[in-house]
């Protein structure tokens, strides 16, 4: 798509998140298992009858790839004519958490709308499936293999929060997937949580404020003689819709002015509407037109 190479806020810090999650989690990883492994770093394949690689072969070829990646990213900070120098991480340091993969689809996110000015920001998101494929990047660099297992330091769920006249949209995703490399998503998970040391305990006492709205709530509807005769499930969606709309005057709100959200989730980007929590915490409201009711009672009772 280009646009990582527009000299930009939005580019260089998608290309400085690219450096880190490549130095740190892939460059660092592999210079570690080849020291463990130098052993066998010469060791060559046992006779078979089928062709099988030996671990030196194996990390020959990683860092190969390495190599080739490294020169394609090279070849991209001196187009776009980015000066900035790659420095390791030291303590202290707030390192760029969010994956290249969220960070790219900011900028795609945030070239659809300078490109349509006038369009409502609903439509401008959720009609973007072109840009939304691009992500999935089908021209890879001549040396660049695709990685093919589903978990790939990709977020399961992205999420965008805008008002409808777009003076603010919030780019988010959850924690990135790593699928079975445990020691990779310990890093970026501790490293997302001293990002978030200051938010966390807000958003901590946004949502006890929210389940003691609603277990109150469900004491009330439990006794109340119009209503105690309904199901449990049905009172327990009752009881959060009502906790929804009072958490909009308690101290610990940290919504804005009934900013829209939308949960999109790759590789399909399937559309999602808000969940329960961040109904309650933040206010968000589905995009138009407003979700059957049906549709809205399920995903209020997904969370428990």
């Amino acid at each position: 798509m280009g646009l990582h190479k527009r000299r930009t806020l939005a580019a260089e810090e998608f290309l400085k998140s690219l450096l880190y999650y490549s130095q740190v989690l892939v460059l660092d990883s592999l210079v570690k298992i080849k020291g463990r492994l130098h052993v066998y770093a010469y060791t060559p394949a046992s006779p078979s009858s089928k062709p099988v690689q030996s671990i030196g072969s194996k990390l020959t070829d990683a860092q190969s790839a390495f190599t080739r990646f490294s020169s394609v990213r090279a070849d991209v900070l001196a187009t776009a004519g980015f000066n900035f120098v790659w420095k390791a991480p030291q303590v202290g340091d707030k390192v760029p958490t969010a994956s290249p993969y969220q960070l790219l689809y900011q900028l795609a996110c945030i070239n659809k709308m300078a490109s349509a000015p006038t369009d409502h920001i609903t439509r401008v998101l959720l009609s973007s499936l072109d840009m939304q494929r691009g992500l999935s990047l089908p021209d890879l660099p001549p040396g660049i293999e695709r990685v093919t297992f589903g978990k790939c330091g990709r977020p399961t769920m992205l999420f965008v929060a805008a008002t409808e006249d777009r003076s603010r949209v919030v780019f988010g995703a959850n924690q990135t997937s790593w699928g079975g490399l445990t020691a990779v998503s310990a890093i970026t998970r501790k490293a997302r949580d001293i990002r978030l040391q200051e938010y966390i305990p807000l958003a901590l006492r946004a949502f006890q404020a929210l389940r003691q709205k609603e277990e109150k709530e469900l004491a009330y509807l439990r006794g109340h003689q119009a209503t105690r005769a309904l199901g449990e499930k049905e009172l327990k969606y009752m009881s959060r819709l009502a906790a929804i709309g009072q958490m909009r005057g308690d101290d610990s709100f940290l919504g804005g002015e009934n900013e829209i959200g939308i949960a999109l989730q790759p590789p399909k980007w399937a559309f999602h509407q808000p969940c329960y929590v961040c109904q309650g915490m933040m206010g968000y409201q589905s995009p138009n037109p407003p979700p059957l009711e049906k549709q809205r009672k399920s995903y209020i009772l997904q969370f428990d």
